[in-house]
């Protein structure tokens, strides 16, 4: 069987490593099924601008340094965001029209710099083909029918671990 492959949220990160027990836990496990092989875990390359704003360099440093630890798949390509020689990817019209559509994003100069990075996220994962996108953010969670349909399956860790523990059902 192939490893499923995972992409997870900044805030998946953050929270595994500085979050609340049950969000570690999750993490953990979620780390633990990557040594057994059963998954594969990518970051998009939108972590920068996640962790641009965060003043504490220690912090900093300790989530760049566990992140490393992951692949890294591309997001759109952005004016005034993406450097040369990142690994930002030309985006497909149609599909970053759709996600941004989904999500309210009808002129991204304009946008919440949030709001259009976690389309951002989403379409990395999109074009990366990957099997399962994890996140905590809620405005997101609450879009899961909208990104199913747009072929995102999009999860809760918590939710994916306890799945992915009990096996398909019949």
């Amino acid at each position: 069987m192939a490893a499923l492959q995972v992409t997870i949220d900044t805030n998946v990160l953050i929270d595994g490593l500085d979050g609340v027990s049950e969000k570690r836990a999750a993490f953990d496990a979620l780390l633990s099924l990557r040594r057994e092989g059963k998954v594969e875990i990518a970051l998009s390359t939108r972590l920068e601008q996640d962790k641009s704003n965060d003043s504490d360099v220690d912090r900093v440093r300790r989530h760049y340094e566990a992140a490393a630890s992951f692949d890294v798949i591309g997001a759109p390509a952005r004016i005034e965001v993406s450097r040369i020689g990142s690994r930002d990817v030309i985006a497909d019209g149609e599909q970053a029209n759709r996600l941004a559509k989904l999500f309210g994003v009808e002129k991204p100069a304009t946008a919440n710099k949030h709001t259009l990075w976690d389309v951002d996220h989403l379409y990395a994962h999109w074009s990366d083909r990957r099997n399962v996108f994890l996140t905590y953010d809620r405005p997101i969670l609450n879009k899961r029918g909208g990104l199913k349909d747009a072929g995102i399956v999009v999860m809760d860790p918590r939710e994916f671990i306890a799945q992915f523990m009990i096996g398909p059902q019949a």
